[in-house]
This record gives structure tokens, C-alpha cells and sequence, in this order.
């Protein structure tokens, strides 16, 4: 850890090949160098049962230890295997990351040492034939303890994530906490001093109170609360919309687009020193108008609003989705692709009415009234071959050309076309099969539809 922790700092301080460390790291590396001999000197016995007779009745715990720094976050596991009175703690390995270069919270590290406390225990034991009858979790950062031990979904998603795949891997009983002096994982996340590097020093022997009963370990001097820290925030923001003009009450189109300027002609004279009266103009009717068209889009679209507003695109749901919509000047309108044309403004763009809505209704009436659409058009009579009762099939008839179609001519296919001939009196079909669309074929074709009826 202390070498890793190392050759960051040298990477963060840009030197180059040629160039000389900084007094500050040349004195960290030889503080290494000078505990590199001492390393010679240990002995890690790998049996962990080396000290018992035979291994009947025998206890196994699987204890984890997790840290972090600023430096770096380390979990460090052990066995502890009792039988009787006799308690023997082996180390079994260890697992240390260095922080990140992005500056991260001493809490947010303390949780990736508790996650990967929890991978490296789960590896232990997958990768032992031991038979493990507990596991213990054990980190000095109550922050972390009370994430894992609240409702996850409360945080941020950094800690939301990495609570969750702890509690997959490890049970909420199982951790503890400890204080930071007894906290073997601190050897490898702070070196504030020389590391003791010895056969008989807490690192390899694990801590003093696992060779003590469970009575003397040590309690938690707190309750697991819910901490606000990393706690998500939730804002939420409620629209609403009351419509101005109740146009209900209205009947005509022109009533409302008065009533509407009325409302706003006062509104500017209550704002303004000289008031305006008489009679409406053009400008005034044409606001009521678009003040009322934007009434009637919020009441149906008012989601779309918000959306384009935002910059958010429509969901695909939307019953204005494919009419590619835009807001200019307040007002839905639909994007076309003919502006080059030789039209106003707005039928370039038209305006975006909702289907139901009572202003878009008395709008339509008032074009049915203002051209004299007030019944069904009259149509056109029936020509006399539609008419000719009592006459024979075919007395009356049209003539058309379909086609192509395939057709089998002894073991292959050729294409040939259908002359329709069609009685327009009472709708009988007769088809000839042609092999061109030529005269020459429908005057054969011809020829076929008369034969048989002389």
C-alpha cells in the first residue's frame, strides 16, 4: 500500500524521467528501502491448525477488517479457530487499493473498504475447505455502518449501489463496529509512522481481543441512525394550470374574441396613464385570439409545453408527436417544410388546435357560418348509364388494363395483364387475359367480350 500510495504521488507531482524527485518523496522511498531488510525476517505459517492435535470440535471464524484514508482504503481477513479454551489467529490475506485522483470523501472510501472486505471475504471463503460457523465484518466509520444498516434507496446512487451488492454478499448482523486503535486494517492505510514489520506484530496475529472470549470484544457506543449524509434530496415541483376564459359560456366565436380583448384592454389600462377606448383593432382581436389559442393548447398539451420548454423531447405517446411541434411566441405550431412558398406566415406554420377542445369548436363554426356552410353540399346527378333499368348487362360499359400477373405456361412463368370490362349499370365484372397492353391485344380481347353476347 505504502509503495502504491507512493508512485501516485510521483505521478501526480509530473515528473519526468530526467528529472529529480522532490525532497519530500525521496524521503518517503527511503523510509521504504529501509524497511525492505526486515522483510527477510518473517515467517507466515500456513497451516492454520498447525497447533492442534486433530481437528474434531474445532471453531473457525472468518474475521474481516476494513479501513481507509485519504491515501487509499485496505480489508484485511483472519481466521480465528478455537477449540476449548485454546484460540489461535491466522492471517489469511489481505486486499488495498490507493484512492482515486478525483477527490473522494473519506466516508465514500470508507464504503469501498467495506465493499471489498466483502468480495475478499466471499473469496475466502469459496476458496477454503475449512468449515467457516461465523463471519464478522468489523470498520471504525459509523457512517458506513449506518448506510448498510438504513434503507439504501434513500442515498445517492454511489452509495446506493455499493450498499446494495454488500448486503448480497454479507448479512446486516454481521458487522460491527470497532474503535480505530484496535482497527488492524489502519496499519495499512495510514503510515504516519514506521509500520512495525515483525513476526509477532498485530498485523500477522490479527488483533489482541479475538483472543479473547466474545464478552471482551468490543460494543458499539452508538445506534444505528440514518445519517443525511449522501442522502438524496427529492424536490417536487407541481404544475398547475386554471384556465383565464371559461368558454363554455360563450356560443360564438366573436363573442369570446370580444370578451377575451375586453379582459386585456383592461389589464393594459389599469398598467398605463392613458386609456384606450373604442373600438378593438386589429392587433387587439389578434392577441385575444392567440391568448385564447394558447389557452385551449395548455389544457390538452400541457405536458408537450413543459417538454419543449425544457428542451426535453415529446414522448412518442403524444398525440402531437409526429407533427413535429414548436413554440413561437407562446403558441404551439406545426414545423412544415414549405416556407419557400408563396403563402402567409400562417399557413406556412398553422397553429396547433386540440380535437374536443370548446374554443377550437367555436372557431370551426364560425368558418362554417362565415362561407355558408350550413348544409351538405349538393352533388352532381347520375349520368343516364347509371340509370338504364331494364336494359341488358353490358349495355353500358367501362374498359381498364391490370396487371402484371404471372401465370404458368406449360413449366414456366410469363407475365400477362387483365382487361376489365365493367357494366356500369348494375357493376358486372368481365376479365380477358391479354399478353400486352397494346390494340392489337384489347382488340382481341374485345372480340372475346362480344362473342358470347353477340
Amino acid at each position: 500500500m505504502y509503495v502504491k500510495v507512493l508512485m501516485q504521488d510521483v505521478w501526480r507531482s509530473k515528473i519526468n524521467w530526467d528529472e529529480k524527485i522532490s525532497p519530500e518523496i525521496e524521503s518517503k522511498w527511503k523510509q521504504w528501502i529501509n524497511i525492505i531488510p526486515d522483510i527477510q525476517t518473517l515467517k507466515i505459517p500456513r497451516c492454520y491448525l498447525q497447533h492442534f492435535d486433530n481437528f474434531r470440535d474445532v471453531k473457525v471464524q472468518l474475521h474481516t477488517f476494513v479501513d481507509a484514508s485519504k491515501d487509499g482504503y485496505a480489508a484485511v481477513c483472519y481466521f480465528r479457530v478455537q477449540k476449548g479454551n485454546l484460540v489461535i489467529c491466522s492471517i489469511v490475506g489481505s486486499k488495498s487499493r490507493v484512492a482515486p485522483i478525483k477527490i473522494t470523501s473519506v466516508p465514500r472510501l470508507e464504503l469501498m473498504a467495506a465493499l471489498i472486505g466483502a468480495r475478499f471475504a466471499k473469496h475466502v471463503a469459496e476458496n477454503h475447505t475449512l468449515q467457516i460457523s461465523q463471519k464478522f465484518y468489523w470498520s471504525d466509520s459509523k457512517t458506513v455502518l449506518s448506510w448498510i444498516n438504513s434503507d439504501h434507496r434513500r442515498y445517492q446512487q454511489f452509495v446506493a449501489f455499493r450498499v446494495t451488492e454488500i448486503l448480497e454478499i454479507t448479512a446486516i448482523n454481521d458487522w460491527r463496529w470497532i474503535p480505530s486503535k484496535q482497527n488492524v486494517a489502519d496499519d495499512a492505510t495510514k503510515w504516519a509512522k514506521t509500520p512495525r514489520i515483525s513476526n509477532d506484530s498485530r498485523w500477522l496475529r490479527g488483533p489482541d481481543f479475538l483472543s479473547k472470549s466474545e464478552e471482551d470484544w468490543p460494543l458499539p457506543d452508538f445506534q444505528h441512525e440514518p445519517t443525511k449524509e449522501e442522502q438524496v434530496h427529492r424536490l417536487f415541483v407541481v404544475s398547475k394550470y386554471e384556465a383565464v376564459f371559461t368558454e363554455p359560456r360563450f356560443s360564438k366565436w366573436s363573442r369570446l374574441v370580444r370578451s377575451a380583448a375586453f379582459v386585456l384592454r383592461f389589464i393594459c389600462n389599469c398598467r398605463r396613464s392613458d386609456k384606450n377606448t373604442g373600438e378593438f383593432s386589429r392587433e387587439e382581436l389578434q392577441k385575444a385570439e392567440h391568448i385564447l389559442f394558447r389557452q385551449a393548447q395548455y389544457e390538452k398539451y400541457f405536458a408537450e409545453f413543459e417538454n419543449l420548454l425544457n428542451g426535453k423531447s415529446l414522448s412518442k405517446t403524444s398525440e402531437i408527436y409526429n407533427k413535429s411541434p414548436y413554440i413561437e411566441n407562446g403558441i404551439l405550431r406545426v414545423y412544415g417544410r414549405i416556407d419557400n412558398a408563396n403563402i402567409s406566415r400562417e399557413q406556412k406554420r398553422p397553429i396547433i388546435l386540440p380535437k374536443g377542445s370548446r374554443i377550437t369548436f367555436l372557431l370551426l363554426m364560425s368558418y362554417h357560418e362565415k362561407y355558408y356552410h350550413t348544409s351538405q353540399p349538393q352533388m352532381a346527378t347520375l349520368p343516364r348509364a347509371r340509370l338504364a333499368s331494364f336494359t341488358s348487362p353490358f349495355a353500358y360499359t367501362g374498359m381498364d388494363f391490370f396487371g402484371p400477373i404471372l401465370v404458368t405456361v406449360n413449366r414456366h412463368k410469363e407475365k400477362r395483364y387483365g382487361c376489365l370490362f365493367t357494366c356500369l349499370t348494375i357493376r358486372a365484372v368481365h376479365i380477358e387475359v391479354v399478353h400486352f397492353m397494346n390494340t392489337d391485344s384489347y382488340i382481341l380481347a374485345f372480340r372475346n367480350f362480344m362473342a358470347p353476347r353477340n
